[in-house]
């Protein structure tokens, strides 16, 4: 299976040709674009060839090993994104093994989506961020959580942080505290 990387997109993003991409449908992936973090799975699991384009034409790099995109990447995205990008895989790794449905949550101001079946057939019950953490604290302002919560409980969505800490993920389900569903609780416990 190849896919094509275009060297001159400000996205890391390649495409498949159409009969690897009915393949990669079996498989749980949705539509001929795959993004970095199912490009770095993929290389994991899957023989997976990534041919380079650069002003149109293919270059002299054809990498089949993680390690050699990892080293492609260097070169294209600066040391901060690259460690970020780690994390982000290690959890996608994760989810994937758990037998999600993972997709983009760019949409959401999330990391990922999450789909018990095809994205067609159904919408996605969770949205996913990536944190760090240390010692279950979170790197990340209480106003943010509750802006990425607010924006995904719009959508019906339910908000889920997987915190890394040592490389291992923790998954923390969010839930949004509506005063008139708590007082009606407090009312029918007194």
């Amino acid at each position: 299976m190849k896919a094509f990387l275009n060297d001159d997109s400000c996205f890391v993003e390649a495409t498949v040709s159409e009969q690897d991409e009915a393949t990669l449908w079996e498989l749980g992936y949705f539509g001929p674009v795959l993004n970095i973090t199912e490009i770095i799975y993929l290389l994991e699991t899957l023989s997976l060839e990534v041919e380079v384009f650069r002003d149109g034409k293919r270059t002299a790099v054809l990498m089949d090993s993680c390690a050699a995109f990892w080293n492609h990447l260097r070169l294209k995205l600066p040391d901060s994104q690259l460690e970020r990008q780690r994390k982000v895989s290690l959890v996608y790794n994760d989810l994937r093994k758990r037998g999600w449905i993972v997709r983009t949550g760019l949409n959401y101001g999330c990391d990922f989506l999450l789909y018990t079946t095809s994205p067609e057939e159904e919408h996605s019950p969770y949205a996913l961020l990536v944190q760090e953490s240390s010692k279950n604290s979170i790197q990340m302002r209480w106003r943010d959580l509750l802006a990425h919560n607010r924006v995904v409980s719009t959508a019906r969505k339910q908000l889920i942080l997987a915190l890394l800490e040592n490389e291992v993920i923790t998954y923390k389900l969010v839930e949004r505290w509506l005063p008139e569903r708590n007082r009606s609780l407090e009312t029918q416990n007194s």
